[in-house]
């Protein structure tokens, strides 16, 4: 099971009526599912579950589900269910994580926090980021690379605000969460009041074209497709380091390319890659 996208806001998870994009993957090796999971974010779905035959992903409506199916040039059947309740089966797995000095622990789940570790407790809802799959492990720890303490931080894609509650919890001064999805930015503001920082995350439905400011730090944890469209406007906006993540190791060298910055560091896990780049400009936030 594939943690779910947005669909709602967080805590509106009644029963209503939904399209599956299912889609025979049996011919295709794991990069290939890869691929094609990666491809699958990108038009607005709400869900993914991956089975050992079948990929099945969630969308409001069947011309959404119709338009992916065309748009990835794959066999796909289209159905209309009614009950969406699959799409939470992910959480009887979920399990509380240890990524270095950080501690994440799903909200429903009871654990003792291991020595030394801070603690981060997160529900997504139907938000990307639980902290379980790799990219978001990945750009955890190349977080605790850096010394946060009173930085600004933006958080592009912000997803369930695993990143942004992280950020604060490191050090960052202040966090300015977006995402396109209205139920993330809602995730984000509930997990940064479960986790006691709301004060210091500024969460809002926006692309980082809608972004004035700079910051001394800048995340990205999107699929790589997403990564070429807003690598231009990420850098921008960064005065210092930018941490990239979601791509699959053979996708890293055109995503870096499009961040033209300093590679500093690189960490991969189970087929995925996360960088931490440096941005060598002297005109940035002037």
């Amino acid at each position: 099971m594939r943690w779910p996208a947005s669909r709602s806001p967080a805590g509106a998870c009644d029963t209503v009526n939904d399209w599956q994009l299912v889609i025979d993957w049996r011919a295709l090796d794991a990069p290939e599912r890869e691929l094609l999971v990666g491809e699958l974010w990108c038009h607005s779905i709400y869900g993914i579950e991956e089975r050992d035959d079948v990929v099945v992903a969630g969308f409001e409506t069947e011309t959404a589900a119709r338009a992916a199916a065309r748009a990835l040039h794959v066999p796909a059947t289209i159905t209309e269910v009614v009950d969406d309740t699959y799409l939470d089966e992910w959480r009887r797995f979920a399990r509380p994580l240890q990524i270095e000095g950080l501690f994440v622990r799903p909200s429903w789940v009871d654990a003792p926090r291991p020595s030394g570790t801070r603690e981060i407790v997160i529900d997504p809802q139907r938000s990307f980021g639980s902290g379980a799959h790799a990219s978001t492990r990945l750009t955890l720890a190349l977080m605790q690379r850096l010394d946060m303490r009173d930085t600004a931080v933006l958080d592009i894609g912000c997803g369930s605000g695993v990143l942004s509650v992280a950020a604060v919890v490191l050090g960052a001064a202040r966090v300015e969460a977006i995402d396109v999805e209205p139920g993330a930015v809602s995730a984000t503001i509930v997990n940064a009041e479960r986790n006691g920082v709301a004060d210091r995350i500024r969460a809002r439905v926006a692309t980082v074209d809608d972004v004035a400011d700079n910051f001394d730090i800048v995340l990205a944890n999107v699929v790589a497709s997403v990564h070429r469209v807003l690598a231009g406007g990420a850098r921008d906006r960064s005065r210092g380091f930018l941490i990239v993540s979601g791509m699959l190791d053979g996708q890293v060298t055109d995503v870096e390319s499009a961040y033209r910055a300093t590679r500093v560091a690189s960490l991969t896990d189970d087929g995925w890659t996360a960088l931490l780049l440096r941005v060598d400009r002297t005109d940035v936030g002037s």
